[in-house]
Formats: C-alpha cells, sequence, structure tokens
C-alpha cells in the first residue's frame, strides 16, 4: 500500500505483546469480504467471512495483544470501484 508505506515498518505481531493495538476494522472487512465473495453470491451465507475476520481478531489476542476494532475513518482509495 503505497499510501502508507512511508510511515510503516515490517514486525512480527510477538513485538505487540502486552500492547493494546488499534485495528482498523473496516480494511479487515473488505478483505474476508473480497476473499469470501463467491461462497456470499452463491448462497448468502458470509460463514468464510466472519470466521476470517474473527480468526484475525483470535490470532492477535492469541499473540499477548488486546485488540480494539475501530470503525472509523474515511474511505480507502485503494479499495474505490
Amino acid at each position: 500500500w503505497k499510501e502508507v508505506g512511508p510511515i510503516t515498518r515490517s514486525s512480527h505481531l510477538s513485538e505487540f505483546k502486552g500492547l493494546t493495538i488499534g485495528i482498523d476494522a473496516y480494511c479487515w472487512m473488505h478483505k474476508f469480504a473480497v476473499q469470501s465473495v463467491a461462497q456470499i453470491e452463491e448462497s448468502g451465507a458470509c460463514d468464510r467471512f466472519i470466521a476470517g475476520f474473527m480468526g484475525r481478531v483470535d490470532l492477535v489476542s492469541r499473540c499477548g495483544a488486546r485488540p480494539v476494532l475501530v470503525f472509523d475513518g474515511r474511505s480507502m482509495p485503494m479499495k474505490a470501484g
């Protein structure tokens, strides 16, 4: 994501152990919705979408960080269209 590249760095999730971290929930929702589009179109079920999203939240928790899901912000240009 070139838009946020200058202010990011790669790190392992274990570096956040004991910390509270804010998570862009809309970004994760978009990711799992795109991955689940076939299932949603075929049956209307969103099992994969929910499982993927909650699995990611669980992963953060199991690594010792406290996830705070943030549902705020402007539309992301990379999701346009």
